[in-house]
């Protein structure tokens, strides 16, 4: 269960930011829309950006009052339900191919980069204007940050893009194959060039965990191995194992590479991977191999 802690922005600071993003806003309707915000930063940002694409205060006030919500007590709900109204209302306002795009990118747990939004996306060639990802965060329905040159979205949004799809395996199984191919890459470096490859882990850390849980867990059915292989699975987990390793805290590292068992259970890893009759067997033994070095157990 996630939780979300939201203190408001204080009214008058609240105004102050609509009216900057809306010159002609006027103070009644900046309070308002304040109001309807419930001082939340992240409602104020995407009520603002609505109002910059050039949705009408009267309907954005309109559309806001209306919604169930608002027919309450302001002690009878919190602050992220009304925060959810305002993300409502910009979503509901995006193209299908838009809201579908928002949607994929709700399921990636990390920060990400623009060329891994856009491979998963499957966009070949999108002008800068016409970016998915550029209009969401023109929209505040996605951040950037500029010293990362990263973006992320925010819990919230996220929460909210994810109850409005109907097909979620989709589209964390573009995700989970995207990373795959990518922390193989990352753990193909490491032998040659570890601080590089270390430097790329790092920044993309939580994507990557989300992919070996993904694989660990046969139940949540969202790789099949017309996807990913298990062949390609045992691959990844011999050639991930010291990446993986060398970024555990100092008490939790598995230093077993080093032992002549760590040498005969590579071998057993090479053997497993071209058996096609023993490749359960090989994903019972990688989800303990996994569960050990992020978690902390002992390898036996």
């Amino acid at each position: 269960v996630e939780t979300f802690e939201l203190g408001p922005l204080g009214q008058n600071a609240s105004e102050t930011l609509l009216q900057n993003m809306h010159n002609d806003l006027g103070v009644k309707n900046a309070s308002t829309l304040a109001r309807l915000a419930a001082y939340n930063a992240l409602a104020l940002r995407v009520t603002g950006a609505l109002l910059r694409e050039g949705v009408s205060p009267t309907t954005l006030v309109k559309e806001l009052e209306q919604n169930p919500i608002n027919a309450l007590s302001p002690d009878d709900y919190r602050p992220a339900d009304q925060v959810r109204v305002c993300i409502a209302s910009s979503f509901n306002r995006l193209s299908e191919h838009l809201g579908a795009a928002m949607v994929t990118l709700a399921h990636i747990p990390g920060t990400f980069e623009e060329t891994d939004g856009n491979e998963i996306l499957n966009i070949t060639n999108s002008s800068i204007h016409g970016s998915p990802l550029r209009q969401l965060k023109k929209r505040c329905l996605l951040e950037f940050d500029d010293k990362s040159k990263r973006y992320h979205m925010h819990s919230l949004v996220a929460a909210y893009a994810k109850d409005q799809e109907s097909t979620p395996v989709n589209a964390e199984k573009s995700i989970v194959c995207h990373y795959f191919r990518k922390l193989m890459a990352v753990a193909t470096r490491y032998d040659k060039e570890p601080i590089a490859a270390l430097s790329l882990y790092d920044v993309d850390q939580q994507n990557f965990y989300y992919v070996l849980d993904t694989l660990i867990s046969p139940t949540r059915g969202i790789v099949d191995r017309k996807t990913i292989n298990s062949k390609s699975v045992s691959l990844l987990a011999i050639k991930s194992a010291k990446l993986i390793d060398a970024r555990a805290s100092p008490g939790r590292q598995v230093r077993w590479f080093s032992t002549a068992k760590a040498r005969s259970k590579a071998v057993i890893f090479s053997q497993l991977e071209n058996s096609e009759e023993n490749r359960d067997k090989f994903c019972q033994i990688f989800c303990i191999l996994v569960d050990a070095m992020v978690g902390g157990g002992n390898i036996s």
